[in-house]
């Protein structure tokens, strides 16, 4: 059944079979009937819609999977991250606010949630679906022995309890990084994609075993403190972001950072940005709109391969 939209308040994309809408306040738009669609909301800003139906009441609907819309374990693998034994989790997303008798559209995650979603046991980063997640109370202080909860859930628990601005949570183990963090130099800021990290990035070296106590889980919490990642030393890294699309990104490129670093020193003595200007050009670098055009296309990727 066709249908209207009318924007009242935010920004947000209209997702169709084939293509993305982006959408503003002040914008109407037409639906026709049996065409495909979701809503998402790639902003901080809530994103108020009324839905007009020519029905009196909701009508019967076709439920299916999202296009493009993943869990943070299958786009980190299919973004070039192919890690079979690492894992994502991020807080239950709420639904958008809406005008109308729709219930709305699944938004990216936001921080500040009371609960939290974990890829279960068992599950390879590339076969994570819905049906193999669950959920996790983060005011229960025995959520990480939730029968099914992945061995390292308690790291993702500790780091949302630690840092109320982050949204998701990725653990994995890329190769690059994995030996930049089993050196003692630290990451060296020579390109762009090392300008994500300005300030550097911190090690864990509590332990190269799981983390699966809550001292641990703590420790990889404090080691991380308010920065996006952290490697874990002879282990792999903790990538952190305000959403999921923030999470993948970190981890890539602190991938790409840590590769580039190393072909580097195979050639020669390294030059890194000056500090002075580090800063300035990270801020200039990283914006929202960036993260969410990789993510797109991460979400395109994802599709042409399925």
């Amino acid at each position: 059944m066709e249908f209207g939209v009318n924007h009242v308040s935010g920004r947000g994309v209209i997702r169709l079979e084939t293509r993305d809408v982006p959408v503003a306040a002040g914008q109407a738009l037409y639906v026709p009937a049996k065409i495909w669609h979701t809503v998402l909301n790639p902003g901080d800003e809530d994103l108020v819609m009324v839905f007009s139906f020519p029905s009196p009441g909701y009508p019967p609907t076709e439920r299916r999977e999202p296009r493009g819309e993943l869990s943070g374990g299958t786009a980190a693998h299919h973004a070039r991250g192919r890690d079979p034994a690492g894992h994502a989790g991020l807080p239950d997303p709420r639904p958008a606010r809406s005008g109308g008798s729709h219930p709305g559209p699944r938004q990216r995650p936001r921080p500040g949630r009371r609960d939290r979603l974990d890829q279960a046991q068992g599950r390879a980063l590339r076969d994570v679906r819905k049906k193999d997640v669950i959920g996790i109370a983060l005011d229960d202080p025995d959520g990480h022995l939730t029968p099914g909860a992945h061995l390292e859930t308690v790291m993702h628990l500790e780091t949302y309890r630690a840092r109320p601005d982050v949204g998701a949570v990725i653990h994995t183990h890329p190769v690059y990084s994995i030996a930049l963090g089993a050196t003692a130099g630290g990451l060296e800021l020579l390109s762009h994609d090392g300008l994500l990290f300005p300030d550097g990035v911190p090690v864990f070296d509590g332990t190269a075993g799981l983390i699966t106590t809550p001292q641990d889980g703590q420790g990889v919490a404090r080691a991380l403190g308010d920065g996006r990642a952290v490697l874990r030393r002879n282990h792999g890294i903790l990538a952190s972001g305000p959403d999921i699309s923030w999470a993948v990104l970190t981890a890539l490129i602190l991938e790409r950072a840590a590769r580039i670093q190393f072909i580097a020193r195979t050639l020669g003595e390294t030059v890194p940005i000056p500090s002075e200007v580090v800063h300035e050009l990270s801020a200039g670098k990283y914006r929202e709109e960036f993260a969410e055009e990789y993510w797109q296309d991460w979400c395109r990727m994802l599709d042409s391969s399925t």
